[in-house]
């Protein structure tokens, strides 16, 4: 029985997914560490808002850029090692909303998708392992 040569496109997803991961994690530091306490906030009418609530809605998109990151080194871990297809794909979903510069993750994380759906006949099945000779 012949052997399908396995390409590098899990291992260049799975590299994509870590750079988007520290993409992520650069943002969520910047989100945690901006200080709100300098800006004036008015709504449309002119009234004065409450700086508190920008910090807490800035600290909850932080704290949820940091789990979808948890959740995209998981996958480009397991996409390096090409097991459990299916995580890899959920963290490069979950990728997507990593945000970032200019999007940068959200595209790193598209394009590991992209990667991982070409390449799901290289991950190794469920259950399967690698056999000792």
């Amino acid at each position: 029985m012949r052997r399908k040569q396995k390409s590098k496109k899990p291992m260049i997803a799975g590299i994509l997914m870590i750079i988007a991961f520290l993409i992520a994690i650069l943002t969520a530091s910047g989100v945690f560490f901006l200080d709100l306490d300098t800006m004036d906030f008015e709504d449309e009418i002119g009234e004065e808002l409450d700086p508190d609530l920008f910090d807490t809605v800035l600290n909850v998109c932080g704290v949820l850029i940091l789990i979808f990151g948890i959740f995209l080194m998981i996958g480009g871990i397991f996409a390096i090692k090409r097991v459990h297809w299916s995580i890899s794909m959920l963290g490069a979903i979950l990728g997507l909303f990593s945000l970032g510069p200019w999007f940068f993750g959200s595209i790193l994380s598209f394009i590991a998708l992209i990667l991982l759906f070409l390449s799901k006949d290289e991950f190794k099945r469920e259950g399967e392992y690698p056999q000792s000779r």
